[in-house]
């Protein structure tokens, strides 16, 4: 198999990879409850303690979300670090004058 092609692979791989992460974080950042509840006040429909509630179900959903997100990440650098061994444990052969 060429070495170019397969980094080429693995290169895209990560790309798309690394794409649906900021994807998710991006997501994760856009649905906080600040963005969709109410303001709390005299004439509000929700209660301080209701909004506290969003609150801490958002913080337990995205900190699950976001240590999901570590094992990606994490693989994506092993498997970096694996084709870099890799790499540099094949012999060294001088170009080929074809």
């Amino acid at each position: 198999m060429d070495i170019k092609q397969t980094a080429k692979d693995r290169m895209e791989l990560r790309i798309h990879a690394d794409e649906t992460l900021k994807g998710v974080m991006a997501w994760i950042s856009a649905v906080r409850p600040s963005e969709w509840l109410p303001p709390t006040g005299k004439d509000s429909v929700m209660t301080q303690e209701q909004v506290n509630a969003q609150w801490r179900e958002y913080v337990d959903q995205a900190s699950n979300l976001v240590s999901k997100l570590w094992k990606p990440a994490d693989l994506m650098i092993d498997d970096l670090t694996a084709y870099m061994e890799e790499i540099c444990a094949k012999p060294k052969q001088p170009p080929s004058s074809e």
